[in-house]
């Protein structure tokens, strides 16, 4: 996937989250948005991420 599709996937699931938030559903709350990853987490954050997912940038490669 090229940087620009990342950061389009990253912008609809923000998009999709504020839709959802929107709907005021009671047992609903969207305190938060995980996405992006140790290759992608500054997209991710740009994008409106709250959490992401660094494992490889902690742990290194998996051994597959």
């Amino acid at each position: 996937m090229t940087e620009n599709e990342t950061r389009s996937v990253f912008e609809q699931t923000r998009q999709l989250a504020a839709q959802i938030e929107g709907q005021n559903w009671s047992n609903i709350k969207m305190q938060e948005l995980s996405m992006g990853m140790s290759g992608d987490y500054l997209l991710a954050v740009e994008a409106g991420a709250t959490m992401i997912r660094p494992g490889q940038t902690i742990f290194g490669p998996r051994n597959i």
